[in-house]
């Protein structure tokens, strides 16, 4: 009984290493055994053990020699982007977006489908397997191992679905995890879309995120935030820590569909900008104006758009000033919707708001910033999302070693 103990002891530690150096060399790039070893903590012998796995199942790939210390040349190490592929999968209320990316993370190919008003939850599923069936003959000369999807809040992680969705109510409580492993063959994880933000902006931090608190708010048609501490999601008991959407900033206000009254959702999503800049102009439900047409009317200076626009910036503030005061976070950064339409104007209302409201101290040593790399953001976090629990247990993904 002893000797099963060790033997499971001795896996797990294997299981950690492992995914250490994959991590590690993530975020390196390029690098040899020894910088691995000095860079993870491991001994030298246990990275060359190790690194000959991943280049056996290629996952690791040499580069040729690098320059190092005194001369010496060493052969460098690079996550291989040639033999897998993983897909990332984003549900919103209005559209879905699926894409194949390498274990890098990096983007290669993707396709965005409009979802109706009122769908048909099963046939907008059928339909998205059919896109990720196509990109799997598309790229058949890869292994795709796995897929991220990213879904909107909130979202109870384990039960695989969306307990509420303004606007979206047909998608409440559908086992969105379970509908699409009956049509596809490999390991599906889901992920809030403000996690899955995060996570993609955490990536692009680099080392800096490892000792700091991030926080993601993503503005679109609802309002989310994805907390990264300690260089891991943050998500409470049920998956739904940062709903901030869902938070009052008005105790005595609008009735939320949540039950709550006055939650952020309904005074500054961009749903709810929309809807209170059409109502000012009275404009008719077929001559409506959408997002795209408030950038330049801002830079025109209309009085409306200015009027809401900045209203809504403000609101997100009093929220940011909530969060601040809670959890005390390095860096927020705001993206979604809202970063595309005017991020300066953005980003100087928001931390006007919030300079006013918190301890010179705390705003000092904090930094708020709108994303200006928005692009696909949280459909790349869900393939994110799909590449962690690959790095996190290797073995267990590669072809050969997979249970039958």
């Amino acid at each position: 009984m002893l000797t099963m103990h060790r033997g499971i002891n001795q896996d797990t530690i294997q299981e950690w290493n492992r995914s250490l150096l994959l991590k590690s060399l993530r975020k390196e790039g390029v690098c040899s055994r020894a910088h691995l070893a000095n860079f993870s903590g491991l001994k030298q012998a246990t990275v060359t053990n190790i690194m000959k796995d991943f280049i056996d199942w290629e996952l690791v790939t040499e580069t040729g020699l690098l320059s190092g210390n005194k001369g010496r040349r060493s052969i460098g190490l690079t996550i291989n982007r040639q033999k897998y592929r993983v897909l990332g999968l984003q549900i919103s209320r209005k559209f879905y977006k699926v894409g194949v990316y390498d274990l890098a993370g990096c983007p290669l190919d993707m396709v965005t489908r409009k979802i109706p008003k009122h769908p048909d939850v099963p046939a907008v599923l059928k339909n998205m397997c059919a896109d990720i069936r196509y990109f799997e003959q598309k790229y058949s000369d890869y292994i795709f191992l796995a897929l991220g999807a990213a879904l909107p809040g909130p979202f109870i992680s384990s039960k695989n679905h969306i307990a509420l969705l303004v606007g979206g109510e047909e998608w409440a409580g559908v086992n969105i995890k379970e509908a699409l492993e009956k049509e596809l063959d490999f390991p599906i994880f889901l992920e809030h879309d403000s996690n899955a933000g995060a996570l993609a902006h955490m990536w692009r931090l680099k080392d800096s995120y490892q000792d700091q608190v991030l926080v993601y708010i993503s503005v679109g048609p609802g309002i989310g935030a994805g907390i990264i501490m300690d260089g891991s999601i943050y998500a409470g008991t049920l998956g739904i820590a940062g709903e901030i959407g869902h938070t009052s900033i008005n105790v005595n206000g609008k009735l939320c569909s949540c039950g709550n009254r006055g939650c952020l959702d309904l005074y500054a999503s961009t749903s709810a900008l929309m809807e209170n800049i059409n109502s000012a102009y009275g404009l008719p439900d077929d001559h409506q104006l959408t997002l795209r047409d408030i950038p330049g009317r801002l830079k025109k200076k209309d009085e409306i758009c200015l009027k809401y626009f900045q209203e809504a910036c403000e609101y997100i503030g009093y929220c940011i000033v909530n969060i601040i005061n809670t959890i005390n976070p390095d860096i927020i950064i705001i993206g979604d919707e809202i970063s595309g339409i005017a991020p300066d104007l953005t980003q100087t209302l928001i931390r006007r708001t919030v300079k006013e409201r918190i301890l010179p101290e705390l705003y000092d040593t904090l930094s708020i910033v709108v994303s200006q790399d928005e692009d696909h953001v949280i459909l790349t976090g869900a393939a994110i999302v799909a590449i962690n629990a690959i790095f996190e247990t290797p073995e267990t993904y590669m072809p050969k070693h997979k249970t039958l």
